[in-house]
């Protein structure tokens, strides 16, 4: 009988301290493929560093951490990333490229200086502008772009580096009700109809509990959630993580209930209608 696959990516007691803070205190998870994980927690929680350390992008870290079984650190720049892709909160490069190029760019995994793209990676560029639906925007320079599309063309680049994971930081931010949509809709499909493990930060807890397959809760750099979302992101569970209250309320034709700030509980709002006008 042959032994069960590794997960694909396992994370035991990483920590990580700057200037004496512990940013992260002995976060342990492991992670499946196709799986959509979804990290929530308050500002200041440690959720930017935990990816940013999983990227490689913080070196100092205490712990292990194993993609596809292999440590983490052992992996070449180039090929960790055929298997992960990241999409930051803001970007600022690529503003004087045309879309096209940009997402083109996503290949740099697969070329070199004396490797320039083939057909194939074409087809790969191709797909990934249809698969975010941004092919009327190839020609466009990037900085003309809008902040739903220009997140969109992000995605794009990412997906062109065809990896394993797919890791974004707060993904709708910024962005207005239409866009936010469009983008949660776009991961879901991401991760639904394509199989691309998803790893994203995010702030909205009925993106968490309506998308996700399982969630992460940091608090202070530890964790305190771990589990299916429908399991873990009730008003009890949210309330111990952000320090303030949630309803939950059930919608018609809805399978999941909807979570909403309980502003009837809020300390801040209370004080604030006590002291009258």
């Amino acid at each position: 009988m042959n032994p069960p696959a590794p997960p694909l990516l396992s994370l035991k007691n990483v920590s990580v301290r700057f200037n004496q803070t512990d940013i992260l205190r002995s976060v342990s998870f492991t992670l499946n493929r196709g799986e959509f994980l979804a990290i929530v927690g308050p500002n200041g929680a440690g959720k930017t560093t935990l990816i940013k350390t999983i990227l490689g992008l913080n070196p100092d870290y205490s712990g292990t951490m194993a993609l596809d079984g292999k440590p983490l650190a052992s992996f070449k720049p180039r090929e960790k990333a055929r298997y992960l892709a990241y999409v930051p909160q803001v970007q600022v490069l690529g503003e004087f490229h045309r879309v096209r190029d940009f997402v083109l760019m996503g290949r740099y995994p697969y070329l070199s200086a004396i490797r320039p793209p083939l057909p194939e990676d074409e087809a790969v560029v191709d797909e990934a502008l249809e698969r975010t639906g941004t092919q009327e925007l190839s020609n466009r320079l990037v900085a003309s772009l809008s902040g739903g599309e220009r997140q969109k063309v992000m995605i794009a680049a990412a997906l062109a580096q065809q990896p394993e994971v797919l890791i974004l930081d707060e993904p709708a931010t910024f962005l207005d009700p239409k866009n936010q949509l469009e983008i949660q809709g776009l991961l879901r499909r991401i991760n639904r109809t394509q199989g691309v493990t998803i790893i994203s930060i995010t702030h909205d807890m009925n993106s968490a509990l309506h998308d996700a397959t399982r969630v992460l809760g940091l608090k202070a750099g530890q964790v305190q959630l771990d589990g299916p979302p429908e399991a873990v992101l009730t008003p009890q569970q949210l309330w111990a993580l952000f320090d303030a209250p949630f309803l939950s309320l059930v919608v018609e034709g809805s399978a999941q209930p909807w979570l909403v700030p309980d502003v009837r509980l809020h300390t801040a709002l209370k004080q604030a209608e006590d002291a009258g006008p």
